[in-house]
């Protein structure tokens, strides 16, 4: 190390804490998640409705009709819960990506600052107690707020 290197540091938990886009990630994905519960539950109760309607008929149907009918009604649940499982896949791999495209941002944005500040390096620190004058995370989080307001889920 010689005299002229200078060291930043950025606390990347307050960053995703105070990051206006990561909040924005996190609304979405919830929002999503509770569209995606409301669909399952109205399928449920669709599915219900059935077995009740199919346990009223099966007093009258003969055997094969019955069994042919409560097979039907297995393979429905069955696809919703593969539905289910395929949708959820879907939007946690979104979220991941959201998150994968946000740090690649805030990556950016630390090299902008560390090159305009010549920094020869920039250290992730979550508790380090060292003079403020190295802290650059208000600066990233200020910068990201400006470049990225809002991020749309792809799902």
């Amino acid at each position: 190390m010689t005299d002229d290197e200078k060291f930043a540091r950025v606390d990347m938990r307050r960053i995703n804490e105070a990051s206006l886009v990561f909040h924005d990630i996190e609304v979405q994905v919830n929002h999503l998640f509770k569209e995606l519960a409301i669909r399952l539950d109205t399928k449920a109760k669709d599915l219900m409705k059935t077995e009740k309607k199919l346990e009223k008929k099966a007093k009258i149907m003969d055997a094969a009709a019955l069994v042919a009918e409560v097979n039907l009604l297995n393979h429905q649940k069955q696809e919703i819960q593969e539905e289910l499982k395929i949708d959820r896949q879907r939007l946690e791999k979104a979220y991941v990506d959201a998150r994968s495209v946000m740090n690649r941002k805030i990556t950016e944005v630390i090299e902008t600052i560390a090159i305009k500040e010549g920094y020869s390096a920039v250290f992730e620190v979550s508790a380090l107690v060292s003079d403020e004058r190295d802290d650059i995370t208000d600066d990233v989080i200020r910068q990201m707020n400006d470049i990225v307001t809002s991020y749309k889920i792809d799902y």
